[in-house]
């Protein structure tokens, strides 16, 4: 979609500032919170792009075999960002019950949406 490219080239851009061009800690700081803010803002833009997918029956799953424990870590770790910035006072947790098994067959980018 046209609304994504440019978003990927502010991404790009921001990484570029924060591995070659940041010359202080202020400035790394800065391209890290513009990468992550565009991150979070594209992640915004492709649920938005699949509710309407999903609206007109058109969203078709990916199934693969994926990690769950890597997929919880990979949501679990942006969620606790977010609280500790957000100095909520808490710290978020999880437990997978042993029995769950640690690979399964489905639509990982779907889960992660969930």
């Amino acid at each position: 979609h046209e609304i994504r490219t440019p978003l990927s080239a502010v991404i790009g851009c921001s990484d570029l500032l924060e591995d070659l061009f940041a010359q202080s800690d202020e400035h790394k700081q800065m391209a890290s919170t513009i990468k992550q803010a565009s991150s979070q803002l594209f992640g915004l833009i492709n649920n938005v792009l699949d509710f309407n997918k999903i609206a007109s029956k058109e969203l078709e799953l990916v199934y693969s075999e994926f990690d769950l424990m890597q997929c919880l870590d990979g949501c679990m770790e942006i969620q606790r960002h977010n609280v500790r910035k957000k100095q909520f006072g808490f710290e978020l947790a999880y437990n997978v019950n042993s029995n769950v098994p640690h690979y399964l067959t489905g639509d990982s980018t779907r889960l992660r949406q969930v």
